[in-house]
């Protein structure tokens, strides 16, 4: 699209002065990733630790895809959605740092700010500070943001009973990297994980055993319980304090 869909200046804008170029107006449409979630993998550009986020990702939304404009040296990639499919990977933010030349500092996201959360697109507090990460990386040698984020409401404090049982993956269409079993513990206590193949036959034992009271990360790497390849397919993943399994697809062993 040599306008981007738009007036021709506005497009002229995006790239000389913001650093973008318009690629394309859906992720999904272009990567065929239909999860109601995307992965949202910042680089250090973007946040201070290149931090992993979720992005609501929907046909009826754009999630615009975007592309840097090489010829403004300073712009740099700021973020990448989910590498599915054959077309990535791909773009989601530009930054562009100021030079004497042209003394401005930008950030142009493809995705509705909204739509940001934690990985598994569940906890709102993941946009506070996503948002709180951008100003201060981008934008802190303009205006400086002191002490800690605030308003974490989806964050509780240890022991809080505002935790619930829960188990959601990301990344749960593998190809070349893990799958992500996110667990929300209510309660301190024993939690077993495991997976299974389409016959019901046990294939790997993810964990089993105490969790504390609060969220954890586990990664399945796409091996059985003798560290070999599973073989292309559908695999399910069942959790001791979650009454359903949810399917992970393998696409390469």
């Amino acid at each position: 699209k040599a306008s981007a869909g738009i007036d021709p200046a506005h497009a002229v804008f995006l790239t000389d002065k913001l650093g973008v170029r318009f690629l394309n107006p859906s992720y999904q449409a272009l990567s065929g990733n239909t999860n109601n979630c995307a992965d949202l993998l910042t680089t250090t550009a973007l946040t201070p630790d290149g931090s992993v986020y979720g992005v609501a990702n929907s046909c009826t939304w754009s999630n615009d895809v975007f592309q840097r404009n090489p010829a403004l040296a300073e712009a740099t990639e700021g973020s990448f959605y989910e590498n599915v499919g054959l077309n990535g990977p791909y773009t989601s933010s530009v930054v562009k740092s100021a030079t004497p030349l042209r003394p401005w500092v930008a950030a142009t996201s493809g995705y509705d700010l909204k739509h940001v959360s934690t990985r598994d697109c569940e906890l709102s507090f993941g946009r506070n500070l996503y948002t709180y990460n951008e100003l201060n990386k981008v934008f802190g040698s303009i205006c400086q943001i002191t002490g800690p984020p605030f308003c974490l409401l989806d964050a509780p404090g240890s022991g809080d009973a505002s935790y619930r049982d829960a188990m959601k993956l990301a990344g749960s269409l593998m190809r070349g990297r893990p799958a992500q079993v996110l667990l929300s513990v209510a309660t301190t206590g024993r939690i077993r994980v495991a997976l299974y193949d389409v016959a019901g036959r046990k294939v790997r034992i993810l964990t089993d055993r105490i969790f504390t009271a609060g969220e954890h990360t586990l990664q399945w790497d796409g091996t059985d319980d003798s560290g070999t390849k599973v073989a292309r397919g559908v695999y399910f993943v069942k959790s001791s304090n979650e009454p359903d399994a949810r399917r992970v697809v393998v696409l390469a062993p």
